[in-house]
């Protein structure tokens, strides 16, 4: 695992954003662990059927957290992951 210390020397190096980084790492993570795990898929469809219970538990443990200064609606973040889902999925078909 990349220490965070890494990431900010890289991000000095390259003259990014560390977050940026940081984002990247985790997302080659999180595919590889997909890629592991049996019957997991990133199927766009098999998120949208879950919708419902997305936003309720959106509800339930984010809402308070984001303060009205920078309200983020489920809405707006439901459509950019379902987006992010979509170009993962198009990299990884071609």
């Amino acid at each position: 695992m990349i220490s965070e210390a890494e990431i900010r020397r890289l991000a000095a190096r390259w003259q990014a954003d560390p977050m940026i980084l940081d984002l990247d790492y985790s997302l080659g993570w999180f595919l590889a662990a997909l890629a592991a795990a049996p019957g997991a898929s990133l199927d766009v469809s098999l998120f949208e059927k879950r919708r419902e219970e997305y936003e309720l538990d959106w509800k339930r443990r984010l809402d308070y957290l984001i303060p009205d200064s920078a309200a983020v609606t489920f809405g707006e973040a439901w459509q950019s992951t379902i987006d992010v889902i979509r170009q993962v999925q198009d990299l990884t078909r071609a």
